[in-house]
């Protein structure tokens, strides 16, 4: 018994090292992924050690705690921002629909009672998008002409709807300017980039995340990208992308609020994003239902920055 936990928290340890590593290789970027797990399992062989007095078991399962608590911790303890008393306010829903059959009405029921303006399908089936009508309870319905797999609900007028003219975006991918009731002007990337279930497909999402960077600092005025970034918050390549973009998490000071796969629950990961630009604030941010996806949904309230 004592001769496994050892064995259990070195291996623990090894993939906590290898998550620690400042690489996007494929394998460190997994072990990056699972820092949150990686976490919790080493609680649960403290615990075990300590009721067996595994003393040998305990060097390795220490060494793991110290370096993975400051990062987890530093996202559920976090301050908030400070939320502006007045002006405008922008709400972004979003679901990666993974090509699955979604009630829209109930989707838009949620939208609505959550006040949202803007919510954003990706991976919507291509053939159901010629039968969405023009407008569904209270929201304009935008099918983006190259970005095929992407539906948009909107009851904010849209003063610019483009494909993004970044060649790395994924295909799953629209952005497009809205107005707040102040005349703000947003600028908004809904996407979802590669999944990473493989050192090719690892490569890919990689580079998408840089076009991200690059459209997001070209654009003027207040951005959000937002969407499956298929990158969890502790990888290389998502503090990449905030030090090259210049944007700011919306996850900071909310919590964990893992988002894939839904059946994992609390033990799931954070692949699901909303980044903004320092003009805006997060004022609110939750996963919601999935409406029967593997992801859950996401909604986040912004604001100009006071």
């Amino acid at each position: 018994m004592k001769a496994a936990l050892f064995l259990g928290s070195a291996a623990l340890l090894a993939g906590a090292l290898a998550g620690m590593v400042p690489s996007s290789w494929w394998w460190f970027d997994l072990a990056a992924s699972l820092r949150m797990q990686t976490l919790l399992g080493a609680l649960a062989l403290l615990v075990v050690s300590l009721v067996v007095r595994a003393k040998l078991a305990l060097v390795p399962i220490a060494i793991s705690l110290v370096l993975t608590v400051p990062s987890v911790s530093a996202l559920i303890v976090a301050d908030r921002p400070g939320s502006p008393a007045s002006g405008s306010r922008l709400t972004v829903g979003h679901l990666n629909q993974q090509a699955g059959v979604v009630d829209l009405e109930r989707v838009a029921s949620e939208a609505r009672r959550r006040d949202a303006d803007v919510f954003v399908f990706v991976d919507f089936p291509a053939a159901d998008r010629s039968g969405l009508p023009t407008h569904l309870a209270g929201y304009e319905v935008v099918l983006p002409t190259r970005a095929r797999s992407v539906v948009v609900l909107t009851r904010l007028p849209v003063i610019a709807a483009i494909d993004p003219y970044e060649q790395a975006l994924p295909g799953a991918s629209v952005s497009f300017v809205v107005e707040l009731a102040d005349g703000t002007h947003v600028s908004l990337l809904a996407l979802h980039t590669e999944s990473p279930t493989r050192a090719a497909s690892a490569a890919t999402r990689n580079e998408q995340l840089q076009a991200v960077g690059t459209w997001a600092a070209g654009r003027e005025g207040p951005v959000a990208v937002f969407g499956d970034l298929n990158v969890t918050p502790w990888a290389v390549e998502y503090r990449r992308l905030l030090d090259r973009s210049g944007l700011r998490s919306s996850l900071r000071g909310f919590g964990l609020q893992p988002s894939w796969p839904v059946r994992a629950g609390p033990l799931g990961i954070t692949i699901d994003h909303l980044l903004h630009s320092p003009d805006l604030v997060t004022v609110d941010r939750a996963t919601g239902p999935s409406f029967g996806s593997d992801h859950r949904s996401l909604w986040v309230t912004l604001a100009p920055a006071g």
